[in-house]
């Protein structure tokens, strides 16, 4: 019983401030050591099931920084908040200017881009849902039919060229859940259409860059700044234009006269007739 006393008291104070202990029965063991190791055994076993917060961190930061990840992120970001008044290019703009450097990178910003925007366009739809009860049920019944009676290959190409063109299309998507439409018809319509909206715009951003990196003499930053500069005023530009009239004047007068008309449209000068 003493021996055993004795050995408690031993360990007790081992483990409080690593004396040796030399006094309990049989061979000397330093138990402190003993305690230690038990203890560095068990972060061990805890670290390979619970890694680090700080690691965890660190290992984000590198996603975020060095993969394709925060493009995903940032377009996926913008592109699901209906109505958003930022334009969704500006995240590519920037990934372009900063990482593509070869076809390898070139098909990474597409595919990622697109696929951020793909499943924002999935969150705009379903938001659609939340707005239902704000529809007349005669109305919803009206658009559903509308809906029916719009042949199937004429609504996938309006759809298709709304997501694919830099244009406002969320409103487009809310009246589409609104009317019943099926997301798995609107995902085979609208993957292609954003995996073409990406594409054409990093190779726009390419080409833009090639034609201004040597007149403005900066990085990717300024660089960033004008492309999305010019790419917001062009799209300020399409959506002021007339396209009715331009279209008219085009099958009547050429593409020429189409062009001119569309400016006039812009500026807001008279059309030609």
């Amino acid at each position: 019983m003493t021996g055993q006393i004795s050995l408690s008291r031993a360990l007790y104070g081992e483990l409080r401030g690593g004396i040796r202990c030399t006094d309990a029965p049989g061979p000397s063991r330093d138990y402190g050591h003993l305690a230690r190791e038990l203890s560095h055994k068990n972060s061990q076993k805890y670290n390979l099931v619970l890694p680090p917060v700080e690691a965890i961190f660190r290992y984000v930061e590198h996603l975020v920084r060095h993969t394709p990840l925060w493009l995903f992120l940032a377009t996926f970001a913008i592109q699901s908040v209906p109505f958003s008044p930022v334009p969704s290019y500006i995240p590519l703009v920037f990934y372009t200017l900063y990482h593509v450097r070869s076809s390898s990178d070139l098909a990474a910003a597409v595919f990622v881009s697109a696929a951020g925007a793909i499943a924002g366009k999935i969150v705009v739809f379903l938001f659609g849902d939340w707005l239902k009860p704000l529809m007349p049920r005669k109305s919803r019944e009206t658009f559903r039919e509308l809906l029916r009676s719009i042949p199937e290959d004429k609504l996938s190409l309006a759809l298709f060229l709304m997501a694919a063109l830099p244009l406002p299309d969320d409103e487009v998507y809310i009246l589409l859940r609104a009317g019943d439409y099926d997301l798995r018809k609107l995902l085979i319509v609208i993957t292609p259409a954003k995996v073409l909206w990406a594409f054409s715009h990093v190779m726009y951003i390419v080409a833009l860059r090639g034609a201004i990196a040597p007149l403005i003499g900066g990085g990717p930053l300024a660089e960033g700044a004008l492309v999305s500069a010019v790419t917001l005023a062009l799209t300020v530009a399409a959506l002021r234009a007339d396209w009715s009239q331009t279209f008219k004047c085009y099958r009547s007068h050429g593409a020429v006269a189409a062009v001119k008309t569309a400016l006039k449209s812009i500026v807001g000068g008279s059309d030609l007739g």
